[in-house]
């Protein structure tokens, strides 16, 4: 295990987890996930049922959102919470499982959803003809001078 058996969360969001968000569910790893540049982005592998003949393993991402830079109070965790509740009976999202959106509980807003298995929109995009990073899809970078 990581630090005090913790991988290296802080005390308050390893409460949150174990008590709130996932009470009752082992947590057997945590590791970064790419993307998040806004947020930071973690995977969470755990176990139930080790006093059961079976044992069933599941991921969730832990979403840990950052103070936004600009001069505009927002809170992008409260807003994409409720925007996960109220399209999942009509779009394919992430199950939501527990939300802290005002940071009670570990002075950081979490959103805690289900893993679900896909290929990130930048390399998505990369397969595409004519696609260059950081350019809008279908348009061709042009060197500078150019016209």
């Amino acid at each position: 295990m990581g630090k005090g058996g913790r991988f290296g969360l802080d005390g308050p969001t390893w409460r949150w987890l174990a008590e709130e968000a996932l009470p009752g569910v082992g947590i057997t790893g945590v590791s970064p996930l790419k993307g998040g540049s806004t947020n930071e982005m973690l995977l969470l592998t755990t176990v139930t049922g080790r006093n059961e003949p079976y044992e069933r393993c599941e991921r969730y991402v832990l979403r840990r959102h950052r103070p936004s830079g600009t001069r505009t109070r927002r809170n992008t965790c409260a807003v994409e919470a409720a925007l996960l509740r109220r399209v999942a009976a009509t779009v394919p999202v992430a199950d939501l499982v527990a939300t802290d959106p005002y940071g009670h509980a570990t002075g950081v807003p979490l959103l805690l959803y289900r893993h679900v298995e896909g290929v990130p929109l930048d390399a998505l995009l990369a397969r595409r003809p004519g696609w260059a990073p950081g350019g809008l899809p279908g348009r061709r970078r042009r060197r500078p001078g150019a016209l």
